[in-house]
Protein backbone atom coordinates (compact mmCIF):
# COMPACT_ATOMS: atom_id res chain seq x y z
CA UNK A 1 0.00 0.00 0.00
CA UNK A 2 1.17 3.52 -0.73
CA UNK A 3 2.23 5.90 2.03
CA UNK A 4 -1.04 7.54 3.14
CA UNK A 5 0.53 10.21 5.35
CA UNK A 6 -0.24 13.00 2.86
CA UNK A 7 -1.70 16.10 4.50
CA UNK A 8 -2.72 19.08 2.36
CA UNK A 9 -1.41 22.46 3.41
CA UNK A 10 -3.25 25.76 3.14
CA UNK A 11 -2.02 27.81 0.21
CA UNK A 12 -1.87 31.60 0.13
CA UNK A 13 -2.62 31.86 -3.58
CA UNK A 14 0.70 33.52 -4.30
CA UNK A 15 2.58 30.22 -4.87
CA UNK A 16 3.77 29.97 -8.48
CA UNK A 17 4.09 27.02 -10.79
CA UNK A 18 7.72 26.44 -11.70
CA UNK A 19 9.85 24.60 -14.21
CA UNK A 20 13.50 24.00 -14.99
CA UNK A 21 12.80 25.65 -18.33
CA UNK A 22 12.48 29.37 -18.92
CA UNK A 23 8.70 29.84 -18.81
CA UNK A 24 6.37 32.59 -17.65
CA UNK A 25 4.03 30.68 -15.33
CA UNK A 26 0.93 31.64 -13.34
CA UNK A 27 0.33 31.47 -9.60
CA UNK A 28 -2.20 29.32 -7.75
CA UNK A 29 -4.60 32.28 -7.45
CA UNK A 30 -4.74 32.41 -11.25
CA UNK A 31 -5.77 28.75 -11.27
CA UNK A 32 -8.47 29.35 -8.66
CA UNK A 33 -9.87 32.26 -10.66
CA UNK A 34 -9.89 30.18 -13.84
CA UNK A 35 -11.43 27.06 -12.27
CA UNK A 36 -13.87 28.36 -9.66
CA UNK A 37 -15.17 31.76 -10.73
CA UNK A 38 -18.48 30.20 -11.83
CA UNK A 39 -20.04 29.68 -8.41
CA UNK A 40 -23.39 28.74 -9.94
CA UNK A 41 -22.01 25.35 -10.99
CA UNK A 42 -23.33 22.69 -8.61
CA UNK A 43 -19.85 21.42 -7.77
CA UNK A 44 -18.60 24.91 -6.89
CA UNK A 45 -21.77 25.91 -5.02
CA UNK A 46 -21.51 22.93 -2.68
CA UNK A 47 -17.91 23.68 -1.74
CA UNK A 48 -18.75 27.37 -1.33
CA UNK A 49 -21.57 26.52 1.09
CA UNK A 50 -19.24 24.34 3.15
CA UNK A 51 -16.75 27.21 3.31
CA UNK A 52 -19.38 29.73 4.39
CA UNK A 53 -20.78 27.44 7.09
CA UNK A 54 -17.28 26.59 8.30
CA UNK A 55 -16.52 30.29 8.62
CA UNK A 56 -19.81 31.17 10.34
CA UNK A 57 -19.42 28.29 12.83
CA UNK A 58 -15.63 28.69 13.31
CA UNK A 59 -15.17 25.02 12.44
CA UNK A 60 -11.89 23.18 12.89
CA UNK A 61 -9.40 22.79 10.07
CA UNK A 62 -7.78 25.23 7.68
CA UNK A 63 -8.21 23.06 4.56
CA UNK A 64 -11.29 21.21 3.32
CA UNK A 65 -11.08 17.41 3.59
CA UNK A 66 -13.40 15.84 0.98
CA UNK A 67 -12.61 12.33 2.31
CA UNK A 68 -13.69 12.97 5.88
CA UNK A 69 -16.76 11.14 7.18
CA UNK A 70 -18.52 14.49 7.60
CA UNK A 71 -17.96 17.94 6.13
CA UNK A 72 -17.10 19.89 9.28
CA UNK A 73 -15.96 19.32 12.84
CA UNK A 74 -16.79 21.95 15.47
CA UNK A 75 -14.56 22.86 18.41
CA UNK A 76 -16.56 20.61 20.77
CA UNK A 77 -16.28 17.64 18.41
CA UNK A 78 -19.78 17.95 16.93
CA UNK A 79 -19.79 16.56 13.39
CA UNK A 80 -21.68 18.60 10.80
CA UNK A 81 -22.83 17.72 7.29
CA UNK A 82 -23.58 20.56 4.88
CA UNK A 83 -26.08 20.09 2.05
CA UNK A 84 -26.71 22.72 -0.61
CA UNK A 85 -29.27 23.53 -3.28
CA UNK A 86 -30.69 26.46 -5.21
CA UNK A 87 -33.30 27.58 -7.70
CA UNK A 88 -30.77 28.62 -10.34
CA UNK A 89 -28.45 26.57 -12.52
CA UNK A 90 -25.50 27.50 -14.72
CA UNK A 91 -27.41 26.40 -17.84
CA UNK A 92 -30.49 28.03 -19.48
CA UNK A 93 -33.73 27.42 -17.55
CA UNK A 94 -37.41 27.79 -18.37
CA UNK A 95 -38.30 27.93 -14.69
CA UNK A 96 -36.55 27.74 -11.31
CA UNK A 97 -35.33 24.30 -10.29
CA UNK A 98 -37.09 22.25 -7.63
CA UNK A 99 -34.99 22.53 -4.50
CA UNK A 100 -33.53 19.14 -3.61
CA UNK A 101 -30.66 18.39 -1.27
CA UNK A 102 -30.09 14.80 -2.35
CA UNK A 103 -29.49 11.99 0.08
CA UNK A 104 -28.12 12.84 3.51
CA UNK A 105 -27.26 9.20 4.17
CA UNK A 106 -23.76 8.06 3.21
CA UNK A 107 -21.63 4.94 3.52
CA UNK A 108 -18.76 5.14 6.01
CA UNK A 109 -15.17 4.61 4.95
CA UNK A 110 -13.44 1.42 6.01
CA UNK A 111 -10.89 1.72 8.86
CA UNK A 112 -8.05 1.87 6.35
CA UNK A 113 -9.77 4.79 4.61
CA UNK A 114 -9.55 3.15 1.19
CA UNK A 115 -13.05 1.80 0.50
CA UNK A 116 -16.64 2.41 1.59
CA UNK A 117 -18.33 -0.33 3.57
CA UNK A 118 -21.67 -1.20 5.08
CA UNK A 119 -25.11 0.32 4.45
CA UNK A 120 -25.78 4.02 4.09
CA UNK A 121 -26.41 5.79 7.37
CA UNK A 122 -26.60 9.17 9.06
CA UNK A 123 -22.98 9.87 10.00
CA UNK A 124 -23.21 13.48 11.22
CA UNK A 125 -24.54 14.82 14.51
CA UNK A 126 -26.02 17.92 12.88
CA UNK A 127 -27.10 18.78 9.34
CA UNK A 128 -27.05 22.27 7.88
CA UNK A 129 -29.15 22.73 4.75
CA UNK A 130 -28.13 25.75 2.68
CA UNK A 131 -30.34 27.32 0.05
CA UNK A 132 -29.05 29.93 -2.37
CA UNK A 133 -32.45 31.60 -2.64
CA UNK A 134 -31.97 33.92 -5.63
CA UNK A 135 -34.51 33.30 -8.41
CA UNK A 136 -33.07 35.60 -11.09
CA UNK A 137 -29.72 35.24 -12.80
CA UNK A 138 -29.56 39.01 -13.15
CA UNK A 139 -29.79 39.66 -9.41
CA UNK A 140 -28.03 36.53 -8.14
CA UNK A 141 -24.98 37.33 -6.03
CA UNK A 142 -23.27 34.51 -4.13
CA UNK A 143 -21.24 37.03 -2.14
CA UNK A 144 -24.42 38.54 -0.67
CA UNK A 145 -25.29 36.36 2.32
CA UNK A 146 -28.75 37.94 2.41
CA UNK A 147 -29.48 35.68 -0.57
CA UNK A 148 -28.75 32.53 1.46
CA UNK A 149 -31.07 30.67 3.83
CA UNK A 150 -30.16 27.93 6.31
CA UNK A 151 -31.88 25.15 8.24
CA UNK A 152 -30.31 23.17 11.10
CA UNK A 153 -31.43 19.72 12.17
CA UNK A 154 -30.14 16.99 14.46
CA UNK A 155 -29.60 13.45 13.21
CA UNK A 156 -32.91 12.27 14.67
CA UNK A 157 -34.81 15.25 13.25
CA UNK A 158 -33.42 14.46 9.81
CA UNK A 159 -34.28 10.80 10.21
CA UNK A 160 -37.88 11.73 11.03
CA UNK A 161 -38.16 14.25 8.16
CA UNK A 162 -36.31 12.74 5.19
CA UNK A 163 -37.56 9.89 3.01
CA UNK A 164 -36.71 6.29 3.92
CA UNK A 165 -33.67 6.52 1.64
CA UNK A 166 -32.56 9.74 3.27
CA UNK A 167 -33.54 12.20 0.54
CA UNK A 168 -34.40 15.74 1.60
CA UNK A 169 -36.14 18.53 -0.30
CA UNK A 170 -37.21 22.06 0.54
CA UNK A 171 -40.76 20.77 0.86
CA UNK A 172 -39.63 18.35 3.58
CA UNK A 173 -37.95 21.17 5.49
CA UNK A 174 -40.98 23.44 5.21
CA UNK A 175 -43.26 20.70 6.55
CA UNK A 176 -40.99 20.08 9.54
CA UNK A 177 -40.85 22.00 12.81
CA UNK A 178 -37.50 23.49 11.78
CA UNK A 179 -37.47 27.18 10.82
CA UNK A 180 -35.15 28.87 8.36
CA UNK A 181 -32.29 31.07 9.52
CA UNK A 182 -30.19 33.86 8.10
CA UNK A 183 -26.39 33.77 8.03
CA UNK A 184 -26.27 35.97 11.13
CA UNK A 185 -28.57 33.53 12.99
CA UNK A 186 -26.80 30.33 11.99
CA UNK A 187 -24.28 30.04 14.85
CA UNK A 188 -27.02 30.44 17.50
CA UNK A 189 -29.22 27.95 15.63
CA UNK A 190 -26.41 25.40 15.77
CA UNK A 191 -25.88 26.05 19.49
CA UNK A 192 -29.59 25.37 20.07
CA UNK A 193 -29.41 22.22 17.94
CA UNK A 194 -26.50 20.92 20.01
CA UNK A 195 -28.66 21.28 23.13
CA UNK A 196 -31.42 19.29 21.42
CA UNK A 197 -28.83 16.72 20.35
CA UNK A 198 -27.78 16.16 23.96
CA UNK A 199 -31.40 15.37 24.86
CA UNK A 200 -31.80 12.70 22.17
Amino acid sequence: MLDNAYKPKRLSGEERFYSSESLSLPCIRDFWQWAFSDLLMNTSRGVLAEFLVAHLLKARGSVRDPWAATDLSLSDGTQVEVKTSGYLQAWPQRKPSRVQFGSVKTRPLSPDGVTYEGPTQYLADLYVFCLFAATSHQSADFLNLDQWRFWVMTREEVRETATDKGFMTLAHLQKSDTREFTAAELAKAVEDAIVRLERE
